[in-house]
């Protein structure tokens, strides 16, 4: 009976482990990311313009003083200096529409 099984090939669809060997071993070094500085800034920057346009944004107002703008800018940076840098380039930008003591604080809604 043995014979005959093997005259019938039943082993042909199965997989055969003794035959497969692993793949081979491939030496691939980690990927270095330079992340400079510089990087870390720009991150920062980006970060800190996103959280003030979500706070300008999510409020009923369509328009603030000058003087509650650099409030939350400053309060979205890490002191004084960078929140008025902030409220320059969303001014800069066109994020913002300072005009004297009030700002517009979503100028694509008129």
């Amino acid at each position: 009976m043995l014979k005959r099984l093997k005259e019938m090939d039943i082993t042909r669809g199965r997989i055969r482990l003794d035959v497969l060997s692993p793949p081979p071993v491939v030496d691939r070094s980690p990927e270095t990311v330079d992340f400079t500085v510089a990087d870390a800034k720009k991150v920062l920057r980006v970060s800190q313009i996103e959280k003030v346009k979500l706070k300008l944004s999510s409020s009923c107002k369509t328009h603030v003083s000058y003087d509650e703008f650099i409030q939350i800018c400053v309060d979205g940076c890490l002191n004084r200096d960078q929140g008025l840098d902030l409220a320059k380039a969303l001014d800069d930008a066109g994020s913002v529409i300072v005009l004297g003591n009030v700002v517009f604080i979503k100028p694509d809604q008129g």
